[in-house]
């Protein structure tokens, strides 16, 4: 089962720069469990067959008991914007990163430790290495483009690194088509997911 909302976030999620994803990614693995007990109830409810993540066929089949009108296209590429890894399937994090209510990227504690996060030297600011592995992770791959493009858009003071109030303006800029109160999110707790 999948609520308009869940599926907005989803959406909204899937189109959003790589860094904004990675960082939804960190702060929904270090948000209290029980503020994210909706969300897995409805995660649990899709994930039919139980294995701990859900497949193209179970999200369209979630869609579909809801009557969400999505169309194949659509479908597809939210289950690529959610699938981080691009193994074919979105786990749990993954599916976490996609829904929580943005109002948690925009409050300056979750900022603050993901920049942290990022921030491997302790310098203050994010340097294009860094910004390079807060993009690829492990994986590698050629981001230049998506750099060059942060640094354009994102520093202001032209010195070629992102300072964390540049940081926090990347991270909240545009948000607001898809923003969501928390107390949505906590309605998701009495969704019932038995299908």
């Amino acid at each position: 089962p999948l609520d308009n909302i869940i599926l907005k976030r989803m959406q909204g999620f899937s189109s959003m720069n790589k860094l904004k994803r990675q960082a939804l990614q960190m702060i929904a693995l270090n948000m209290d469990p029980a503020e994210l007990a909706g969300l897995k109830a409805i995660f649990q409810g899709i994930d039919k067959d139980g294995s701990g993540t859900i497949t193209l066929e179970e999200m369209k089949q979630g869609l579909r008991e809801q009557g969400s009108i999505v169309s194949q296209k659509e479908l597809d590429a939210l289950v690529s914007g959610l699938d981080a890894d691009h193994n074919g399937t979105i786990d749990y994090q993954e599916f976490l990163a996609g829904t929580i209510s943005l109002s948690t990227l925009n409050k300056r504690e979750n900022l603050l430790s993901v920049f942290e996060q990022f921030d491997k030297d302790n310098s203050g600011y994010l340097t294009i290495d860094e910004l390079e592995h807060a993009l690829t992770g492990e994986e590698g791959g050629d981001v230049s483009d998506d750099i060059k493009q942060i640094i354009k858009d994102f520093d202001k003071d032209g010195d070629g690194r992102i300072d964390f109030e540049e940081f926090a303006t990347l991270m909240t800029t545009g948000n607001d088509a898809v923003m969501y109160s928390k107390s949505t999110l906590r309605r998701q707790d009495k969704v019932d997911t038995r299908g």
